[in-house]
């Protein structure tokens, strides 16, 4: 089922948004603020878009498939700077940009994960990752409280994914790769041959440039029909 809508969009040089995850954001940018409350005002989802070289659309620097979710700010600091939230909800694909100033909205779809994925039962894989993920957790976090409500709120086989995509995988353009493919059973083989459970803050460097060339061959070969 795909549906759509219209979001305004933040497009950022090294963030990949994944929609089972928070993703804790700065805003300095006068006109990223105005987005940031026009969102909240027309209760709309706002979009994280990993930027990129070339155009899509005129004066559009992003991937075509990007993480959206709902803005909730936590507070005005004393540097001025708005420090938001942004709770992930939905992966979508740009249909369209309908305005560029003073920021950008675009037309987006809704892209679900394969029906089948939800079948999927704990596996070998699955467990180390999610052994990985809790390691990371227990490193990262040092407050045994705060790490708990968090650890307690990745409660599906998604969540637990998108974070290990995010905070494990250093690679974007792995990053996007792992956002764009809608079959979880694939996600989960991915991470398990980037990341070592003897070494799990690293991921596979082989295994990266690997991808990243299958990639842009099966582009080459899309291209090419």
């Amino acid at each position: 089922m795909s549906a759509n809508m219209r979001v305004p969009l933040l497009i950022l040089t090294n963030v990949v948004f994944f929609p089972n995850t928070s993703l804790p954001l700065y805003i300095a940018d006068e006109n990223y603020e105005k987005l940031i409350h026009s969102a909240i005002q027309h209760n709309q989802l706002v979009g994280v878009s990993l930027e990129l070289d070339e155009n899509i659309y005129d004066d559009f620097h992003g991937n075509e498939i990007f993480g959206v979710g709902h803005p909730i700010i936590v507070e005005r600091m004393n540097n001025g700077i708005l420090k938001i939230l942004l709770k992930g909800m939905h992966r979508v694909r740009c249909l369209a940009i309908e305005k560029y100033d003073p920021f950008i909205e675009a037309n987006v779809e809704i892209i679900e994960d394969a029906i089948s994925n939800k079948r999927i039962l704990k596996n070998e894989k699955f467990n180390k990752l999610k052994e990985i993920l809790d390691e990371w957790l227990k490193n990262s976090i040092t407050d045994e409280k705060e790490r708990e409500q968090f650890s307690h709120t990745i409660d599906t086989k998604e969540k637990v994914i998108d974070y290990v995509s995010t905070f494990m995988i250093q690679d974007m353009k792995i990053k996007q790769i792992l956002l764009e493919n809608t079959n979880i059973k694939e996600r989960i083989d991915i991470l398990s041959l980037m990341l070592d459970i003897k070494y799990p803050f690293y991921e596979k460097i082989e295994v990266c440039e690997a991808l990243k060339d299958f990639e842009n061959l099966e582009n080459i070969a899309r291209w090419a029909n």
